[in-house]
Parts: C-alpha cells; sequence; structure tokens
C-alpha cells in the first residue's frame, strides 16, 4: 500500500547549514549534535551538514556544534518551522 502523503510532509523535518571560519573557509569534520539526545551528523569536506529532526516532538531543539581549535556554539531550531537553512555557521579559532 502507498504511504499517505502526510508521510511525505514529516520527511521534511530536516535542517542544514555550512559550518565556517573566520576566514569563510568551510570546516570539514564539525561536529553537528542535538543537545541531550544522541541525533547528530559531521560536516561534509566543503562544511555542508543535514540534520533529520522528525523524531523530536518539542517545539524547538538545539543544536551543539563543535569542532577540535574552534569555540564551540549553540543554536535553537524551532521544530515547526522545518526543513530550515541555517545558512553560514561561523566558528572562531579557540584563543591558545
Amino acid at each position: 500500500t502507498a504511504a499517505p502523503d502526510t508521510e511525505q510532509v514529516e520527511y521534511e523535518k530536516t535542517v542544514k547549514g555550512l559550518i565556517v571560519s573566520s576566514e569563510n573557509k568551510p570546516i570539514p569534520g564539525a561536529v553537528i549534535k542535538v543537545i541531550d539526545a544522541t541525533t547528530g551528523t559531521v560536516a561534509n569536506i566543503e562544511g555542508n551538514f543535514w540534520l533529520d529532526l522528525e523524531k523530536f516532538n518539542e517545539e524547538t531543539v538545539t543544536l551543539k556544534i563543535s569542532m577540535i581549535d574552534y569555540e564551540s556554539t549553540e543554536i535553537m531550531v524551532n521544530t515547526k518551522k522545518l526543513p530550515k537553512d541555517l545558512g553560514k555557521i561561523t566558528l572562531k579559532k579557540e584563543a591558545k
């Protein structure tokens, strides 16, 4: 049996973005994780990421973006307004 159209919409609960350094260079391997959950992903070689938030029923989830030698950042995402492109997310180098 064919799945109802509503399931197609549910699948669109994704968030994406581009992780870059202060010099506007991609940061491949940056870790994007939903705080208090096991859901996460890693930025690809161009610094892009996609994350499926379908299983979250909360209205908002917080993503923590981190990479070795960079300061972590947190971004709140409204799960009722997906799919969403977060655009460029800049990570600052950690002060040594």
